[in-house]
């Protein structure tokens, strides 16, 4: 009832009337008409209508503070701010056209136009970076010829060539810097609209500054590599991407080994001539583009390479220098009283500003010998210097990684003959003695029994013994 009582008022009522307001706005964004304020009073009634339409879009009364109107169209993208302005969010492409406002208070009606205007601009570029950007923004013809200028990420002007409605930019080898929002600034008098374009550099981000360290049998280190910017893969297959891949070239060497292609179908990295245990397979998501070694030895030293392969040769890539470090000794199991030589290298002499830190056993006590930066020498090990000998790669006092020798030194063995030989001659040094007493006791018993067998007849008559006649 009061709906309808509305009606039959604007329709009776003399109304006061005035130019169309312009107003720019774009295509998926938001925009405000903003309502003048007429009066103050609470018996307000205010109506938003579009074009000749006598069907209220959404309007207010003093009784009812929001009533929509049946037009599907509309619905769900209609809404007032504070001060009874009209928000509509997201614009499509037939809300382009005129805007009336009515506001009435008894029995005046005070009526505000707005022609809402469309600026155009691309809805994202995305481009290889060293590739040639152009960027239009057009702004539908209007009576106002409001001042149009770009504004390039973080918020600075560039320079913008103007031919009637149209104002395009132009930039002849973009770099990393000029991804990001693109403004279409268009300003009349104390109105300003922004309309905003989203540009994707497709780049690879830059390789570490410094190689990554690790150690032998250390945990598998990640092999960084990612896209400079958000881009999804259909986009990346729609800009021309034909392929990509992990290669090695190892430490002292120039051959180039592939190890992981890229499938693009699913975006994945495979297995490349069964190079197998050197890099992990690997799904992919989003920007990154990093592998996992397999395993970690002195064989994984060198340059990994990641590449993207584009339509007309063009080729991103970026490398990543492993340095692995690896503690060597003359001899890893000894016996005491040898010496031991220690070595901690990267398989070439260590680069400026690093240097190598020793930790030995606890229970090694004594002093060890230095004899070069990255060497030990252990002259006359005991096995007091069993244990690991931990040796620390250090820049600036900072451990980027760390190796360890574990160290067996047992018991010098003895030799058996000199066992043999210095047992006889202790069995000699007795025996000799005792058979030099036993000599000179049976000589002793052999004088006495003589001296008993001597014996004279003392008889008168003594005659020999033997048989005689009678």
């Amino acid at each position: 009832m009061l709906f309808s009582l509305a009606l039959l008022l604007l329709l009776v009522l003399p109304i006061s009337a005035e130019e169309p307001e312009v107003i720019f706005a774009q295509v998926g964004g938001s925009v405000t008409l903003p309502r003048k304020a007429w009066s103050s009073k609470t018996e307000l009634y205010v109506h938003w209508y579009f074009g000749t339409d006598e069907q209220p879009l959404i309007l207010r009364t003093p009784h009812i503070p929001l009533k929509k109107g049946s037009q599907k169209y509309w619905q769900d993208r209609l809404s007032f701010s504070s001060d009874l302005s009209l928000f509509i969010s997201p614009v499509l492409d037939n809300d382009f056209g005129l805007f009336r406002c009515q506001q009435h208070e008894y029995l005046t009606i005070k009526e505000t136009k707005y022609q809402l205007y469309r600026v155009i601009v691309p809805t994202m570029v995305s481009l290889l970076v060293g590739d040639a950007l152009s960027l239009t923004c057009e702004v539908e013809p209007n009576p106002v010829h409001p001042s149009v200028k770009w504004l390039r990420p973080r918020g600075s002007n560039y320079f913008t060539k103007s031919s009637k409605n149209k104002h395009t930019i132009n930039v002849s080898s973009i770099s990393n810097n000029h991804s990001g929002d693109w403004i279409c600034t268009v300003e009349h008098k104390n109105q300003m609209f922004n309309a905003t374009t989203s540009v994707k550099i497709i780049d690879l981000s830059p390789s570490p500054p410094d190689p990554i360290y690790t150690a032998v049998n250390s945990s598998p280190p990640s092999m960084p590599c990612s896209l400079s910017s958000d881009i999804s893969w259909p986009v990346l297959n729609g800009s021309g991407l034909q392929g990509g891949s992990w290669s090695f070239t190892p430490l002292n060497s120039s051959s180039l080994r592939p190890l992981l292609t890229l499938n693009l179908s699913s975006p994945a990295w495979r297995d490349s001539n069964g190079e197998k245990g050197f890099l992990q397979e690997k799904v992919l998501k989003e920007r990154d583009l990093a592998v996992k070694s397999s395993q970690v030895s002195v064989k994984n030293r060198g340059t990994y390479t990641c590449s993207l392969q584009f339509k007309g040769g063009r080729t991103l890539s970026r490398k990543v220098q492993l340095e692995v470090l690896e503690v060597r000794s003359s001899n890893s199991s000894t016996s005491e009283g040898s010496t031991v030589n220690l070595t901690c290298t990267l398989g070439q002499p260590l680069p400026p500003g690093l240097e190598v830190n020793w930790i030995p056993p606890k229970t090694a006590s004594r002093l060890f010998l230095k004899i070069h930066p990255d060497s030990l020498s252990l002259p006359s090990v005991t096995v007091q210097d069993s244990g690991e000998w931990k040796c620390e790669l250090r820049k600036n006092k900072t451990v980027l990684t760390s190796a360890v020798m574990a160290l067996t030194i047992e018991k010098a063995p003895v030799d058996a003959w000199l066992f043999v030989a210095v047992g006889g001659a202790a069995f000699i040094f007795v025996l000799v003695p005792i058979l030099i007493l036993i000599i000179i006791h049976r000589r002793r018993q052999n004088v006495k029994k003589r001296q008993r067998k001597a014996r004279f007849c003392c008889c008168k008559n003594p005659q020999a013994k033997g048989f005689y006649k009678t």
